[in-house]
């Protein structure tokens, strides 16, 4: 069973992670390489909230020709069960790294929001190809893999 995670790995291999274990049966992953980020800094991905300016906490790089930038992150969970695996996938937008310079407009900002709209996108398409894949055993697991 300790090997599901690392075939977990396999599956999500296109993403570049970082490992966070908060016990021997629930694994945290993610797309974002810095430091941890904080809860309060993320904004979870909902059809009803739209990103607002005052979301955006970042410094604005100086030298950047872009007016602002989305940053978001793919996280994963998983839990492990006697042979099976539920797999958790989430988008989230990462405020202090997400930032906007002078004249920001609503047009920019809905620019913006497509950004993060997008990730959730990518989201979707993971937990869709997840959803097909059958977590029975480290073997058959494997198998799925290979068949990617």
């Amino acid at each position: 069973m300790k090997s599901f995670p690392l075939v977990l790995l396999l599956i999500l291999g296109l993403v570049s992670f970082e490992s966070k274990h908060s016990d021997s049966t629930q694994n945290h992953l993610s797309d974002y390489s810095e430091d941890s980020v904080n809860t309060d800094s993320l904004i979870q991905w909902d059809s009803e909230r739209k990103l607002v300016w005052s979301d955006f906490l970042g410094k604005p790089e100086r030298r950047s020709s872009f007016k602002a930038t989305t940053s978001s992150k793919i996280g994963f969970d998983w839990d492990i069960f006697e042979d099976s695996i539920n797999v958790t996938v989430s988008t989230q937008f990462i405020r202090h790294s997400s930032w906007v310079a002078d004249d920001p407009t609503e047009k920019l900002l809905a620019h913006e929001q497509g950004h993060f709209d997008i990730a959730e996108i990518i989201s979707r398409m993971i937990r869709r190809d997840l959803s097909k894949l059958v977590f029975s055993n480290a073997q058959a697991t494997g198998k799925s893999v290979s068949a990617i």
